[in-house]
């Protein structure tokens, strides 16, 4: 069974890698390994779940090796955590969230040196997981009382947000928490002062719950974000975040991309070399970016991967089609939030330019079951040289199917595949 993904392991809790006694074995494992490295500081962050209270008490009871353990006392954006251990690259990060998954989930995102575990090191933690027997000395070490847990405040990255972002919008903007892990942010970031707030009572059960940005799309009928010039909404853990605008609608990432990028490319009055996407991004914004003379990089899903290619490449941006950005090598939904505000009140003509662009290509979803994936795969290789065409499949992370995304160009005649698709997967 696989344990990590592109981003830690999540599961119900309760259940699966979310159990009790498997929680007890991975935190005794993760001692080893921070043994091994000599990591004797450690981050632990959370989002506004309440299983995250039954997972701390595990977690500290069996997490003996640091010396030092810094717990933060609110629930903390994933990309507040990451802010610390980059600021710390000696300290190991532990983020307890399911990022967009609903409340009765739960998991991990680990940081390690400064950014998101790689998978060499998960697959050193795993090596561990999985022997038979720990060594007698390391029961001993775990049987110990941590006394070493410290309850802090995260001022430092909130403080780098406002010192960021500094204007006040003449726009109604409607800022959507998701009942997660920015709301206690919500009275403190100057650039979310005069805006519109809602969801952001959570009450450990709430999160994700018909609001953030997986139901922005949803919500979009509603009363209060119809009246509003536009939305930003956030997800659980706050390293997404989507946009929409009072007449166009949801804004695709593509969209947003763009946006950024030609406002990057008007304030900084420097040459843009290059930029991260993965290989699911729209046609249209390939063509963009040649536009632009921008080189695109395609990187696998995940933001990890994402990241890694930005530093390898040297881009000054990536981002994933599912509304994760990255401007300082980490997907941070508030600074994503402050910039796009930054851009609407300094430069809204870029924003409405590109929203009133047309993407010529369409996209379509598909999920894929096992006893259906042969057939998939022979249609695919029969058809993939199709001009106005591109079609990814992939495997879905935290999923028994995969994923058939079908870009198809508008008034194209190409959609007999897609109905040949729809046919077989009835």
């Amino acid at each position: 069974m696989r344990l990590f993904g592109d981003d830690g392991f999540r599961d119900k809790f309760g259940k699966g890698f979310l159990k009790e006694d498997f929680l007890i074995r991975f935190f005794k494992s993760l001692n080893f390994f921070l043994i091994s490295k000599k990591i004797k500081n450690v981050f632990i962050g959370h989002d506004t779940r309440k299983s995250k209270e039954k997972i701390l008490k595990i977690l500290l009871k069996n997490l003996n090796y640091p010396k030092k353990i810094l717990l933060f006392k609110n629930a903390i954006p994933t990309p507040g955590l990451h802010h610390y251990v980059e600021k710390n690259p000696s300290y190991f990060g532990i983020m307890i969230t399911a990022s967009h998954f609903q409340n009765n989930y739960n998991g991990f995102k680990f940081f390690y040196k400064g950014k998101k575990l790689s998978i060499y090191y998960e697959n050193k933690i795993i090596k561990i997981l999985y022997k038979k027997k720990f060594k007698s000395n390391f029961h001993k070490n775990t049987q110990k009382k941590n006394k070493n847990l410290k309850i802090v405040s995260y001022n430092s990255y909130i403080h780098f947000l406002n010192k960021k972002f500094i204007f006040n919008s003449k726009k109604k903007i409607l800022i959507d928490f998701a009942n997660g892990a920015a709301s206690p942010l919500k009275n403190k970031l100057s650039f979310l002062k005069n805006h519109f707030k809602i969801y952001y009572q959570y009450n450990g059960t709430n999160i994700n719950k018909k609001c953030g940005s997986l139901y922005l799309l949803k919500n979009l009928s509603k009363k209060n974000f119809k009246q509003k010039d536009f939305c930003i909404s956030f997800d659980g853990d706050a390293d997404r975040v989507s946009f929409s605008e009072k007449e166009y609608g949801k804004l695709e990432s593509e969209k947003v991309a763009l946006i950024f990028i030609k406002y990057l490319k008007s304030f900084t009055r420097k040459k843009i070399k290059s930029i991260v996407s993965t290989n699911i991004v729209n046609p249209w914004f390939k063509k963009k970016m040649r536009d632009e003379k921008i080189k695109l990089y395609i990187s696998k899903v995940g933001d990890r991967n994402i990241i890694n290619k930005q530093i390898k490449t040297k881009s000054i941006f990536g981002y994933e089609t599912s509304d994760h950005y990255s401007f300082n090598h980490k997907m941070d939904g508030l600074y994503a939030a402050g910039f796009f505000l930054e851009i609407l009140n300094y430069r809204p003509d870029i924003i409405y330019k590109v929203i009133n662009e047309k993407i010529d290509y369409k996209l379509s979803k598909f999920k894929v079951r096992i006893n259906k994936l042969n057939k998939i795969k022979k249609l695919i290789k029969s058809n993939q040289k199709m001009d106005d065409l591109k079609i990814v499949l992939r495997k879905s992370i935290w999923n028994s199917f995969h994923r058939l995304y079908l870009f198809q160009k508008y008034n194209s005649k190409q959609t007999k595949f897609e109905n040949q698709v729809r046919n077989l997967l009835k």
